[in-house]
C-alpha cells in the first residue's frame, strides 16, 4: 500500500505532525521510510510539520522518471502472435 493510502486512510492527521508523523512513520511504513523522512529537504520548516508536503516529497521521492524513448520501443515491439486472442494481446499492449 503506497505511502500516501496510508497516511490518509489509516490515520486522521491534524496540520501539526511533529511527533505524529514520526510515529506514523515508524509504525506504519518502517525505518526506511523514516530515515528518507528525516534527510528530506524542504522549502521551509513547518512544511516538514504538514501532511500534504511531506506526501509530495516522498511521491517524488519514490516516482522513476519514464524514459519515454525506451517505452515506446517496447510498445512498438509487441506483435499478436498466431492464434493468441485479441483481449490477451490487449492486456500485454497495457502491461
Amino acid at each position: 500500500m503506497p505511502i500516501m493510502a496510508v497516511l490518509r486512510y489509516y490515520y486522521l492527521i491534524p496540520n501539526n505532525l511533529t511527533t505524529e508523523i514520526n510515529h506514523i512513520l515508524k509504525k506504519c511504513v518502517g525505518n526506511e521510510a523514516y530515515n528518507v523522512y528525516r534527510f528530506m529537504k524542504f522549502e521551509n520548516a513547518d512544511d516538514r510539520k504538514k501532511l500534504d508536503p511531506v506526501i509530495a516529497a516522498f511521491e517524488k521521492y519514490c516516482v522513476v522518471a519514464v524514459n519515454v524513448a525506451y517505452e515506446r520501443y517496447v510498445f512498438n515491439r509487441h506483435l499478436q502472435e498466431c492464434g493468441e486472442r485479441f483481449e490477451a494481446f490487449l492486456g500485454k499492449i497495457h502491461d
